[in-house]
């Protein structure tokens, strides 16, 4: 299946291979990351596999302080949804989607 998207927001942590392979089947313009700070190294091996692709043009990502604390993961998923608003203003014309991709560890 492939689809595009203008942008998601991803749960960073366990394996890899979900994320690439969903990213590489939704082709995002941009992505926002969520991670830890156990998590955030693995941002740019993903990004390594996906550079031959282009995919994403736009990234950022946000680093929670407690991945065990709900409020504070929820907190930081909101203002991934914020942030996502904000690039849509500035690069994507038309921000028609918004994928919220989860991955347990």
């Amino acid at each position: 299946m492939t689809s595009s998207v203008d942008a998601m927001i991803v749960s960073v942590g366990g394996s890899i291979e979900p994320l690439v392979t969903t990213l590489r089947a939704h082709r995002p313009t941009v992505v926002i990351f969520f991670s830890s700070e156990q998590t955030v190294e693995l941002i740019g091996t993903i990004k390594d596999r996906l550079r031959d692709l282009g995919i994403p043009r736009t990234d950022r990502k946000m680093v929670t302080a407690d991945p065990q604390d709900f409020i504070t993961c929820y907190t930081d998923a909101l203002r991934c949804a914020a942030l996502i608003a904000e690039l849509g203003d500035e690069w994507i014309t038309g921000l028609s989607q918004l994928q919220l991709v989860t991955q347990t560890s």
